[in-house]
């Protein structure tokens, strides 16, 4: 089983809940893929939530008017 973090704000949190999509900056190597699991990471409460399931693969802009446009490696998650 593989498990990614993802990191946000105060600000990004609630935009990565309300549509259901993590992101990041850049594709990693290994990119998340239908089916991991993920955690979220508020860095600024110290607080982490999930597990989340991936719904999708990681790609990039799903949804290009998320985070206006600043993080485009994304992933759906439940």
């Amino acid at each position: 089983m593989t498990i990614y973090q993802f990191a946000c704000d105060n600000t990004t949190q609630q935009e990565c809940f309300s549509k259901q999509l993590f992101g990041e900056k850049d594709l990693p190597e290994d990119p998340v893929k239908e089916g991991d699991y993920l955690i979220l990471h508020n860095y600024e409460q110290d607080i982490q939530y999930g597990p989340f399931k991936a719904d999708s693969d990681q790609q990039r802009n799903i949804d290009s008017t998320a985070w206006n446009g600043r993080f485009t490696a994304q992933v759906r998650i439940t």
